[in-house]
């Protein structure tokens, strides 16, 4: 009858409603899963950026700590190369030794510590051996000074500088080994005046060229402001090796010009490495 056929038809209606119903719920659940899913990866991203600020503001700090200790440490070392380039500039070796050399037409005696070198005594001027003895051995100190400075050690010449009654070279020539007095003898014959062994002076020569050509290869000054230029056996073009002992203007000269250069080195700047 119509009756039953409305009833049925409510009742499909009904059920579809249902399903429709049931199909809402899940589709709400799967919304509701969703939400809670987005509000966890919400909270998460929320703290991930707490602790990247936090760690972005901890690397703020420490850069500004580093900005400032790297200017506190590059001003240190500002100081330190200050402090080295004064110590570089201070010329160690004429601290302990002053030589003077005036014009040789002066007449005056070149001299290291007020000790007046010469290459032999004279009696007129009041010049003895003790005292042209204490002058050399006071070069003999400046040479071994200037040579430790500069790591310089002479393959044939040795200096002993505090040697009794004068100091001393040692020399070792193709295995011959001699020593030679760089001093006068305080006793010499009646009427003949005391004055340095010629071989002594030639052997100074040597050492003192040796010194110098080390100091100016190694760059440390330039070769044009040694007073006079040097080679193993001349000092000023002077061949020591040609000259006769009893030739005392000449030797003289030679003194004069290893007094010129022993002040030369005694004005040397330190090279100082770090």
């Amino acid at each position: 009858s119509a009756i039953h056929w409305a009833l049925d038809s409510f009742q499909m209606e009904l059920n579809e409603l249902t399903n429709v119903c049931n199909e809402q719920e899940k589709e709400l659940r799967l919304l509701q899963n969703l939400m809670q899913e987005q509000s966890d990866r919400s909270k998460l991203i929320s703290a991930q950026e707490d602790t990247v600020f936090h760690e972005l503001n901890a690397l703020e700090i420490n850069a500004l700590n580093f900005s400032e200790e790297s200017h506190f440490v590059s001003k240190g070392c500002a100081t330190v190369m200050e402090e080295i380039q004064s110590m570089t500039d201070v010329k160690l070796t004429s601290i302990p030794f002053k030589v003077v050399a005036q014009s040789q037409s002066s007449g005056h005696y070149p001299t290291i510590n007020n000790l007046r070198l010469a290459y032999r005594t004279n009696e007129k001027s009041g010049l003895t051996a003790e005292e042209i003895n204490c002058a050399w051995a006071q070069v003999a100190q400046l040479v071994n000074s200037v040579c430790g400075l500069n790591n310089f050690n002479s393959p044939t010449i040795r200096l002993i500088p505090l040697s009794h009654p004068c100091a001393k070279l040692l020399t070792n020539t193709s295995g011959d080994q001699s020593v030679h007095n760089l001093g006068c003898d305080a006793t010499p014959a009646p009427g003949c005046r005391s004055a340095l062994p010629t071989a002594s002076l030639v052997s100074f020569v040597s050492l003192l060229s040796q010194l110098t050509s080390h100091i100016i290869f190694n760059g440390i000054v330039d070769q044009s402001t040694l007073p006079n230029p040097m080679s193993n056996h001349s000092i000023n073009n002077i061949d020591v090796t040609k000259i006769v002992e009893s030739d005392v203007a000449r030797w003289s000269c030679v003194v004069f010009c290893i007094a010129e250069n022993l002040r030369w080195l005694s004005k040397l700047p330190i090279d100082i490495h770090i």
